[in-house]
């Protein structure tokens, strides 16, 4: 039985040895990319992660995939404590035992010399009836070296917030 200082110094060379690097040429403008990926299945946690990181972006760009990642992992695993610490009051007698599950994986839309484009999903069970999901966009201009934001495609289309809601 391995330990998880053990599992997780696997997992962090899993990161490394999964990681996939994939590129889309065009003239010269070559895209390169990392997928991280990182599994674990222990105790009351099952857990499946799969993002990517870009080069040739800004370093902020990769870091707002990652905290997204991070931020959606941490309110899952405080979620778990919530419903862990409801199980032991007079209230949660007789809840099942839970397998917690979290997964996080990615969708490419347009990965070319132009720009990234690609849908973020997580999806979770913290216990109860049903799981629940969220879903992230990420755009990015190559070309521009930013992000692409919605100021950028209806930037003078008046009040263009509340057209889209």
């Amino acid at each position: 039985m391995m330990t998880r200082e053990q599992k997780l110094s696997i997992g962090a060379l899993a990161v490394i040895v999964i990681a996939l690097f994939v590129y889309f040429h065009s003239d010269s403008n070559t895209l390169a990319l990392t997928v991280h990926t990182y599994k674990e299945k222990e105790g009351m946690y099952d857990t499946s992660i799969s993002y990517p990181q870009f080069t040739g972006v800004k370093r902020s760009f990769n870091k707002e995939i990652q905290k997204t990642v991070d931020t959606a992992l941490a309110q899952f695993k405080e979620a778990t404590l919530d419903t862990e610490a409801v199980r032991k009051t007079p209230n949660g007698k007789g809840m099942p035992d839970y397998v917690y599950t979290f997964s996080a994986s990615w969708t490419p839309d347009d990965l070319s010399p132009k720009r990234i484009s690609f849908v973020l999903h997580t999806s979770y069970f913290t216990g109860g009836a049903h799981g629940g999901q969220e879903i992230y966009a990420f755009n990015y201009d190559l070309e521009k070296k930013k992000p692409i934001t919605l100021d950028d495609i209806f930037g003078s289309v008046p009040n263009y917030l509340s057209r889209i809601s």
